[in-house]
């Protein structure tokens, strides 16, 4: 679980985040050794992605992610800033600016989560095989999703002029049909359960 980089234990989790300022997809947790790239192949967006329809003027669609995400394995589904250390047009120096204000917003929606729920900021109480830090989380992104429906936007869908759907439209949406989202069904069928009110 040992993560060389932030030199400390724990798990990692790969989020998309929409423009409407929604933690549109979330995978994990893994544990923390793992590379990004890594978290890509497992969480199969990638192929999620190859699934959707044709893009109306024959392009494809990008998400954006940090250089981490600037492997042969992701370069069809994520766009990257250039590498500054190489000699840059005028035009790739703009791009990586919007790419990395793009980028940002995800960072943004991690911050959120953990400054709404402060249980997630105590890592004396985060200890990995004694208590379920991966499901903590995954409930505190669920619960991130509800309090930006309910306020009907958040920092992100501000930055891009989106507004989430309400409440009530995003908890009638389908759900995925990916088995790796049965924790998050039975959270969501849990906080209904217990709050008729919100369905």
């Amino acid at each position: 679980m040992y993560n060389g980089y932030y030199k400390g234990h724990g798990y990692k989790f790969q989020a998309v985040v929409a423009p409407n300022g929604l933690i549109e997809d979330l995978y994990g947790p893994e544990p923390g050794r793992h590379h990004d790239i890594y978290l890509w192949q497992q969480s199969r967006v990638g192929e999620e992605m190859n699934a959707l329809p044709p893009h109306p003027d024959g392009g494809r669609y990008v998400l954006y992610g940090d250089a981490a995400y600037r492997k042969p394995r992701a370069r069809n589904h994520i766009a990257c800033a250039y590498p500054r250390h190489l000699p840059l047009t005028p035009l790739q120096v703009h791009l990586n600016k919007v790419f990395n204000k793009a980028r940002v917003v995800v960072e943004w929606a991690f911050g959120h989560v953990y400054a709404l729920f402060a249980l997630l900021r105590y890592s004396h109480l985060l200890r990995t095989g004694q208590s379920a830090v991966g499901d903590w989380y995954m409930a505190g992104c669920l619960l991130y999703n509800f309090r930006t429906c309910l306020n009907r936007g958040n920092q992100t869908s501000l930055f891009f002029n989106m507004v989430p759907p309400t409440l009530s439209d995003y908890l009638d949406a389908p759900r995925p049909a990916v088995g790796r989202y049965d924790h998050v069904v039975e959270a969501y069928e849990h906080i209904v359960a217990a709050h008729p009110g919100l369905a």
